[in-house]
C-alpha cells in the first residue's frame, strides 16, 4: 500500500529519495480536505480566475478543464487543476450557501437529519415522541407564499389530532379521532371527553354537542340567542335577513326580514 485508505495521502516509502516531496503532498492534501470548504457544488466549467487552493464541486456533464471529472473535487493549485474523489461521509462547507453538506450515495446532501431516528431540541426525545421541542414558542412560516402543515394517519379508524394539555393532562383535542369526521372534544379531567363540535366529511353537516348531525346544523340541546334591549339592538339590515335575536324588553325572540325586526307572528317590532 502506497497511500492511506481514506484520504489517499502518499506514504513515505523506505529508502525513498526526496522524502519532503511526499510529505508536502500529504500536507497539501490535508490542508484542503480537513475542514473542507467548497466554492459551489455543481460547476460544469472551470471558473475564469480561481484562487489558489480553492476547491470546486464538479457537476454532471462538465466541459473544458473539468471534462470527464463528474462528481470529483477540483482544486486549483500551483497554476493547475488537481482532482480527487470524495469519500462517503466527507463533510464540507458550501461557501455559496454557507451550509454544511455531506457526500454519500454519489452526491452532496445536507447533513443526514432526515435519517435521524430521534431528534430533541431543548429536550430529550423518546421512542414515541421521536421529534421533541422544548421552547417558549415555535414558528412555522411560509417560504414565499403558502404554508401547509400536514397530519396523516394510516387508516380511517386511526387517529390524527392536535392535543392540548394542562399539566400533561388532556383538556382539548381536535382532528380526526378514530374516524374521518373532524371533531373538537373537551375534557375537564383528561379522562372523560365530550364532543363539543363535529363536521361530517360526506355531508358537510356540523353538529354542536353531537357527532352525527342529520342536517346542515344540528344542536344537541337548547339554543340561546344573543340578548339585547329594544333600544340597543342592531339594525335589521346590518344583521341581514334570517338573523335572530332575543329582545329582553319584549321578552321574546325576534328575527330580521333584511330591513326590519319582526316577532314570531311576523309583526313588526
Amino acid at each position: 500500500m502506497s497511500n492511506t485508505p481514506t484520504l489517499a495521502l502518499p506514504f513515505v516509502m523506505p529508502a525513498q529519495a526526496q522524502k519532503h516531496v511526499t510529505v508536502n503532498e500529504s500536507l497539501l492534501a490535508l490542508d484542503g480536505l480537513v475542514q473542507l470548504r467548497i466554492d459551489g457544488l455543481a460547476h460544469v466549467v472551470p471558473p475564469a480566475v480561481p484562487e489558489d487552493g480553492a476547491f470546486y464541486g464538479v457537476g454532471p456533464g462538465p466541459s473544458d478543464g473539468f471534462a470527464g471529472q463528474d462528481g470529483h473535487l477540483a482544486r486549483w493549485l500551483d497554476g493547475g487543476w488537481q482532482f480527487s474523489t470524495p469519500q462517503a461521509g466527507l463533510i464540507a462547507l458550501d461557501l455559496s450557501t454557507t451550509r454544511l453538506v455531506v457526500w454519500h450515495d454519489g452526491a452532496w446532501h445536507p447533513p443526514a437529519l432526515l435519517h435521524q431516528q430521534e431528534l430533541g431540541i431543548g429536550t430529550t426525545p423518546d421512542a414515541v415522541n421521536r421529534f421533541a421541542v422544548s421552547s417558549p414558542a415555535s414558528l412555522f412560516s411560509h417560504a414565499g407564499s403558502d404554508h401547509r402543515m400536514v397530519l396523516n394517519k394510516s387508516t380511517s379508524a386511526d387517529t390524527t389530532t392536535l392535543m392540548f394539555q394542562s399539566g400533561w393532562s388532556g383538556r382539548a383535542e381536535m382532528g380526526l379521532a378514530g374516524s374521518d369526521s373532524w371533531s373538537l372534544k373537551l375534557s375537564a379531567d383528561g379522562g372523560s371527553w365530550l364532543t363539543a363540535l363535529s363536521a361530517d366529511p360526506v355531508t358537510g353537516h356540523v353538529g354542536i354537542g353531537t357527532a352525527s348531525a342529520s342536517c346542515p346544523l344540528e344542536v344537541a340541546g337548547p339554543m340561546r340567542c344573543g340578548q339585547s334591549s329594544s333600544a340597543a339592538r342592531p339594525s335589521a339590515s346590518t344583521c341581514g335577513a334570517g338573523a335572530c335575536l332575543y329582545d329582553s324588553d319584549l321578552n321574546q325572540p325576534i328575527w330580521s326580514d333584511g330591513s326590519q325586526w319582526r316577532d314570531a307572528s311576523g309583526t313588526l317590532v
